[in-house]
């Protein structure tokens, strides 16, 4: 299983701790663009 931080502070978090494999800051936003264009 791969854990993914997301949000703002994700990359100062993910630095603190070795459990976090993945940052995607952008993660929610990019889920949302996609159901948006599917909608179209």
């Amino acid at each position: 299983m791969q854990v993914i931080a997301t949000g703002g502070y994700a990359k100062i978090l993910s630095q603190e701790t070795s459990c976090i494999d993945k940052v995607d800051s952008w993660l929610t936003m990019t889920g949302l663009r996609l159901i948006w264009e599917m909608n179209q």
